[in-house]
């Protein structure tokens, strides 16, 4: 009964050590970062921005977000439907406003 308890007891050690050294502090460090100047953000659009602009960023929120969930989403990975050469030049547009990049290692 003591040899599986010192197993167990060996068992939970080593999955808290890997489970400390997993803390990715770039990730950690980034959150910290965009939470901090977001808040930032946040004091600038009550306070200090002019209306217009608040107006501008959200005309370029609402038309990145049709262009991911129109363009990207429905237009080129499920082929939902037709597009002539006009509105998919609009939705790149559009879509490269949104900022995605792509992440795939060839």
């Amino acid at each position: 009964m003591k040899e599986i308890t010192e197993e167990n007891d060996s068992v939970g050690k080593s999955t808290n050590e890997t489970q400390k050294g997993s803390i990715k502090w770039t990730a950690v460090l980034f959150y910290i970062y965009l939470h901090v100047f977001g808040l930032a953000g946040l004091y600038f659009v009550l306070v200090k921005a002019k209306w217009m602009t608040v107006f501008y960023f959200l005309f370029l929120v609402t038309t990145s977000s049709i262009a991911l969930t129109a363009g990207a989403h429905r237009l080129y990975a499920h082929q939902t439907f037709v597009a002539i050469s006009q509105l998919r030049f609009l939705l790149v547009l559009a879509h490269t406003i949104a900022g995605v990049v792509n992440k795939k290692k060839n």
